[in-house]
């Protein structure tokens, strides 16, 4: 989905709601590569992507996952062709309970358990078509997602949606 359509909000939300009964993993990976933080964890580093465990408080959207009782948060800065081998590299993070992704390109390279596409009411998808097809559609007005985020559950090791 593109920009301000409310990824973070909506995957705030998911990690707020599941950090209630479960250890929550997030990762937020972006094609963009901003300054890293004298402070950082930065976990790797290369031309093609870097991977920093997010541990402080701040205004960057990957702090609001912590904020909002992630008990892990993996921020990736990838180009956009390199995301699979910036994947291959945070798996060994990614255990102990449910994992929360904000991501606009990760679904053209695994299965989710469960998949959201994000995109303003009205607005036709024009990008990432076939990710949309994958995925349960969540327009936002600008106020609310037409979604009741309560259908989001997690047991025995899987997403569910219950209806």
């Amino acid at each position: 989905s593109g920009r301000n359509v409310g990824k973070t909000f909506f995957a705030w939300r998911v990690i707020e709601l599941l950090a209630q009964k479960h250890p929550v993993i997030a990762v937020k990976i972006s094609p963009h590569f901003h300054q890293i933080p004298e402070n950082a964890d930065v976990l790797f580093h290369s031309e093609e992507f870097i991977v920093i465990n997010e541990t402080e408080i701040t205004h960057k959207d990957s702090s609001l996952f912590l904020q909002s009782g992630a008990a892990k948060v993996l921020f990736v800065m990838v180009k956009p062709e390199n995301t699979g081998d910036a994947f291959q590299y945070i798996k060994p993070y990614l255990t102990g309970g449910p994992i929360v992704c904000e991501s606009a390109g990760l679904g053209d390279i695994i299965s989710a358990g469960l998949s959201f596409f994000l995109k303003k009411h009205g607005e036709p998808i024009v990008k990432n078509q076939i990710q949309a097809q994958r995925s349960q559609i969540i327009e936002n007005d600008g106020i609310t997602l037409n979604f009741d985020i309560n259908q989001i559950g997690f047991k025995n090791n899987q997403f569910i949606l219950k209806q």
